[in-house]
């Protein structure tokens, strides 16, 4: 009796003390780390097609093969899927970028340039490249008929980020649609919103790109080619909160072990409630070496080294009863051996 009241306490100390951590909403569409491809990792398999020479490049912590390079001259990702006509749903689009150079750069796009009539959508960065750096500004958009008369425009509804875009400078970007409001967040923080007082129908013909659009001629080509870095691209079917979007940029700005980037998903570790054995698995695209088990007085237990996405069962046999700790870097799971 004595020792299932001191593992039910261990049960409640563990459950309450364990600090919260961010998880993957399950509204995910696509999700792409640019690890030198456009592979959707998100289980959707909406993977893209790489046009003209983009290269694998380091990600804004220094992580080589981790980023995408575009050239700004032919280079763009295309999505041969109509999963990207969002009709009236919300939506959130989450991204990194690094800009290389001056001129009218598209970093997303399903639309066609001087289209009015196509409802539609874009995130871009215009400028003229004779023009000094002060007028770059970054902008996320929708364009379509509204049946308001009031409101039926083909201009559509623009949010504007006022502070210019400056070169060879790592942003997180989120655009999203709430209803019949739009917002845009630079590096976590809300800096544009806009009431267009109804919804524009995401839905028209054209390919889901990034790092440019289709140009006006009417073809498949492609035009206003982005110049620069573009990492991990999240669109979400649903509206993500303020913390969400703050989680999205911080966890995509920390350092772990050997400069490696370490995200708070890194591992799974489960039963948390472990009789017999239990396994760690890591959930991430890098080699994992040290994942350390501690027990309560701090001894080490047992020392694992992980191979991307491999998972390792671990025996309890020999362990006592009571509260263990896996730590990887700043990360810390805790599990309790009955």
């Amino acid at each position: 009796m004595t020792k299932k009241l001191l593992l039910l306490v261990l049960l409640i100390l563990c459950l309450t003390s364990i600090e919260a951590q961010p998880t993957e909403p399950n509204c995910i569409l696509v999700d792409l780390e640019f690890n030198g491809d456009a592979i959707d990792t998100s289980g959707n398999n909406i993977h893209g097609v790489m046009n003209g020479n983009i290269q694998s490049t380091t990600n804004r912590l220094g992580t080589a093969n981790s980023a995408l390079l575009f050239d700004g001259i032919n280079d763009f990702i295309e999505f041969p899927s109509d999963d990207f006509n969002l009709g009236t749903s919300n939506y959130t689009m989450s991204f990194w970028f690094e800009r290389h150079g001056l001129g009218n750069h598209y970093l997303l796009s399903k639309e066609r340039n001087f289209d009015p009539y196509n409802s539609r959508f874009g995130t871009a960065v215009l400028s003229n490249p004779n023009e000094i750096q002060d007028t770059n500004r970054l902008f996320h958009k929708e364009s379509g008929y509204l049946t308001s008369p009031s409101w039926n425009m083909t201009d559509g509804f623009m949010l504007q980020y006022q502070t210019p875009i400056q070169l060879n400078t790592w942003y997180h970007i989120v655009a999203k649609r709430d209803g019949v409001n739009l917002y845009l967040y630079i590096n976590g923080n809300l800096v544009s919103s806009f009431d267009m007082q109804e919804v524009i129908d995401i839905n028209n013909n054209y390919n889901f790109r990034v790092g440019g659009r289709y140009s006006p001629n009417g073809t498949n080509d492609a035009s206003e080619f982005f110049k620069g870095k573009l990492d991990d691209l999240k669109i979400y079917t649903c509206s993500l909160t303020d913390q969400e979007i703050m989680n999205l940029y911080e966890n995509g700005t920390t350092l772990g072990v050997n400069g490696v980037r370490i995200e708070k998903k890194t591992l799974k570790i489960y039963p948390s409630l472990v009789s017999g054995q239990f396994t760690i698995e890591n959930n991430s695209n890098q080699n994992l070496k040290n994942i350390v088990i501690y027990d309560m007085l701090g001894q080490i237990i047992k020392t694992i080294d992980l191979q991307s996405h491999e998972k390792h069962i671990v025996n309890t046999n020999g362990m006592t009863s009571g509260m263990y700790f896996i730590k990887y870097g700043k990360q810390s799971y805790k599990i309790i051996v009955l």
